[in-house]
């Protein structure tokens, strides 16, 4: 990528973060409060949760973590990092997260 190219590849990124940031913590909170929901009636009365209330909260992490790594992946991924990717000892992309 040039220079040029880099700048607003930067500039893009830094528009959406809050926008994504945003959404990620809205939903954070749901989930946090559908997880404390579910562990306070087991502490109060013992009651499991329930399998709607588990499949919620598994579904609501799954798209969640799909939509990090979506956004997440101009860090990871070579062809679209505005700065070089570390790469691992068979010269597989390593992550920085």
């Amino acid at each position: 990528m040039t220079s040029t190219l880099d700048t607003k590849r930067l500039a893009e990124l830094g528009e959406s973060e809050y926008v994504e940031l945003k959404s990620l913590y809205c939903r954070m909170r749901n989930l946090k409060q559908v997880i404390d929901n579910m562990h306070e009636r087991l502490v109060a009365d013992g009651t499991p949760p329930d399998f709607d209330g588990v499949e919620a909260a598994w579904l609501t992490v799954g798209e969640m973590y799909g939509d990090l790594e979506r956004y997440l992946l101009a860090e990871c991924d070579p062809s679209c990092a505005c700065n070089p990717v570390e790469r691992g000892m068979d010269d597989d992309v390593v992550c920085p997260l």
